[in-house]
């Protein structure tokens, strides 16, 4: 009697243990890729737990940023009864975002959907971690990569096209850049670099002029006239010699995009009788 006693407290206590012990299940997750720009990821989704998630970086512009975002609209699976935990038994309700790799890689490889328990059979569980998703910040670090060298690429090319362009014109007219760089700037900026620096350093230099908020306002054979659309009172005009054909109106960057020397400041004659300065430049 003892022995079948002693027999029975181990049957109930071994059917306790299994009862109490979590079961995994093997994973039914079926994973896809997300393809959205500037995104690398998977979308999981299981049907036997109703469970979908999306697990992704956001990898675009160089920043690092990794997601797990839970998109069933069931809170508690297909048949009501899993529910998404940590391997330590927390529950998750809301998207997890992380910006660090290692964090991502932690929470991702304890995220479980978990079944809950039924009389005697235990939980059920199936982990949601999956051999993709787990290189997705590896797969961001190599679109960042890959991101840096092609701009680095761009930069180089424009540099070395900028540099080509500004070659041509010192050899076909012997005259030097404005600038460095770009040798670029806009009719507005240009005439507060010369109030601020003075003309001297510029004259019988070149430049690529972009509009501003200059429009052609007068034109006269070999010459047209630019003036400030906003504001003419702090902004003098701008006479261009050029022989191009030209409309009032026309922005200059409509008759041409090509350099201009800069020949420095004049004074014209106004149609009232009057005088007024002039920043005169010249289409080479």
């Amino acid at each position: 009697m003892r022995f079948l006693k002693y027999a029975g407290m181990v049957s109930a206590a071994f059917v306790a243990a299994c009862a109490s012990s979590p079961h995994y299940l093997e994973s039914d997750f079926v994973t896809t890729p997300i393809r959205d720009f500037g995104k690398v990821g998977t979308k999981s989704t299981s049907l036997k737990s109703g469970k979908e998630f999306e697990i992704y970086g956001a990898c675009a512009d160089g920043a690092q940023e990794y997601v797990i975002r839970q998109i069933s609209t069931s809170a508690f699976g297909a048949d009501g009864r899993w529910v998404v935990q940590t391997a330590d038994g927390r529950s998750v309700t809301s998207d997890q975002i992380f910006y660090d790799r290692h964090a991502f890689l932690a929470a991702l490889g304890s995220l479980e959907v978990v079944k809950q328990l039924e009389g005697l059979e235990g939980e059920r569980r199936m982990r949601v971690a999956s051999s993709q998703a787990a290189t997705i910040p590896d797969q961001c670090e190599a679109m960042h990569a890959r991101d840096s060298a092609e701009a680095a690429h761009r930069a180089n090319a424009e540099v070395e096209k900028t540099s080509s362009l500004i070659r041509d014109v010192v050899a076909r007219t012997g005259i030097q850049p404005m600038l460095m760089g770009r040798n670029e700037h806009d009719f507005n900026n240009l005439v507060t670099m010369f109030r601020r620096l003075g003309v001297d350093d510029f004259l019988g230099k070149f430049v690529w002029a972009k509009d501003g908020d200059y429009l052609i306002s007068q034109v006269m054979p070999g010459e047209v006239f630019l003036t400030s659309l906003t504001n003419p009172s702090l902004f003098p005009p701008i006479r261009i010699i050029t022989d191009k054909q030209a409309l009032e109106g026309q922005a200059w960057s409509a008759v041409s995009r090509g350099p201009l020397e800069f020949v420095g400041p004049a004074i014209h004659q106004t149609a009232y009788g009057g005088t007024r300065q002039v920043l005169v430049f010249k289409a080479i």
